[in-house]
């Protein structure tokens, strides 16, 4: 029997590239803080790790100022851009990107604090979008940037998306340009500047773009710490934020790498469950209280 090529590239689950970005952080600042725990490099290695585990993972490509050693990353040197410009300037690095790389293959676009703990990833692009994007339970910010899915069924998509973002918030957001200015100009794009086409299908600009649940292509514990439990069930994407990256090491050795088992599990995980919490207490960030941040169209 003979078996074409195309046949067998149609049997193939989905390739799935991976982009982040990781510029080293400002003395003194919160992310600083978190680093001493668990340095950018070693978020980066564990998210390409559990893509590794949990996906067909085409090439990873990690934007940043310092040069990481793995045998799984291609970096993409970066200067640190100012705190204040750090949201756009990662925009604009985006940008870039997908100019130099306009190829047609899939790619998931997230920050390094995320994990794949879970299967069907490849899953997300069987349908006919440009871009995905997750939506939460957040009133002043419902769609989240942490995790986009560029599909490039249209060569330049990935451009176009980043390029837009550049536009806006250089006219409407440029004090958030520094951050939480990428989840300010999705909304505008989605609800300003967006045609609804179908069930949580829009249209900006020639760009298809398609909401889907961050319940499970975006998890989030609540309260900034998820506790040293297992994913939901149906998480595929779970995204550590804040302090509670600290649990990100364990995390992926409990329930994505599954390294304990047995009585061995039973022991470890309170342990390890007391020491997150130390660590996490410890830290004291300065990350600003959700109810204290104001937004723009709050202000006088």
């Amino acid at each position: 029997m003979n078996v074409h090529a195309d046949d067998c590239a149609m049997s193939l689950p989905t390739s799935v590239n991976l982009l982040t970005c990781h510029f080293s952080s400002v003395p003194g600042s919160s992310n600083a803080a978190i680093n001493e725990l668990i340095s950018g490099a070693r978020q980066v290695e564990l998210l390409a790790r559990s893509f590794q585990k949990n996906a067909r993972l085409g090439s990873a490509y990690l934007i940043s100022d310092v040069e990481v050693a793995s045998d799984i990353w291609k970096t993409i040197r970066a200067p640190r851009p100012l705190q204040n410009e750090l949201t756009l300037a990662v925009i604009r690095q985006f940008v870039e990107f997908f100019v130099s790389r306009a190829d047609g293959d899939k790619y998931v676009v997230c920050d390094p604090d995320v994990l794949l703990v879970g299967p069907g990833i490849e899953k997300v692009f069987d349908d006919t979008f440009d871009i995905a994007i997750t939506r939460r339970g957040d009133r002043r910010m419902p769609y989240n940037s942490g995790v986009v899915f560029v599909n490039n069924l249209s060569f330049d998509c990935g451009q176009r998306f980043y390029r837009l973002q550049d536009e806006i918030i250089t006219e409407l957001f440029s004090k958030e340009a520094g951050w939480f200015g990428d989840q300010l100009v999705l909304t505008e794009i989605i609800e300003k500047r967006s045609t609804l086409v179908s069930k949580d299908v829009y249209d900006c600009e020639g760009l298809r773009i398609k909401i889907i649940d961050a319940a499970k292509y975006n998890f989030s514990p609540n309260r900034d710490h998820p506790y040293l439990l297992p994913p939901p069930r149906g998480v595929v994407l779970y995204h550590f934020k804040g302090r509670c990256r600290t649990y990100m090491e364990d995390f992926f050795q409990f329930f994505v790498e599954r390294r304990f088992k047995g009585i061995v599990r039973l022991v470890w995980l309170p342990i390890k469950f007391f020491v997150n919490e130390w660590r996490r207490k410890s830290v004291k960030p300065l990350f600003s209280r959700a109810e204290e941040r104001v937004m723009p169209s709050d202000r006088k």
